[in-house]
Order: C-alpha cells, then structure tokens, then sequence
C-alpha cells in the first residue's frame, strides 16, 4: 500500500522502500532503502565512489 502525504507526494523513504530487495533475507545487514539514502546523500555531498561514500556512512 502506497502512503501519500501533503496532497498527493510521497516520501522519499516510503518510495525507496517500494523496490523490491532481491539480497538474499538471511544475508541483509541493512535495509535497502537506506542503503539507497546514504549513496544518495554522500553523492550529494560531492563524494564520487562507493568507498568513500561507505567511510563517509560508517
């Protein structure tokens, strides 16, 4: 079921955690969806590869 709030727009999170994991249950460490946010806040915080974003996140 999809939440919409303020008329209509949905929540980053609440959207990021509409895609389907395909990780194997017992192996997640981490939820996905903030997975995906902290990728997506280090890039926009100029950090360019996965392993900076990864120390950046620790």
């Amino acid at each position: 079921m999809v939440k919409f709030l303020l008329g209509g727009i949905m929540l980053l999170r609440e959207s990021l955690e509409e895609i389907d994991d395909f990780r194997v249950k017992r192996c997640r460490k981490f939820e996905l969806a903030d997975i995906f946010l902290l990728v997506l806040f280090g890039l926009l915080s100029g950090i360019k590869d996965i392993e900076h974003i990864a120390e950046w996140a620790e």
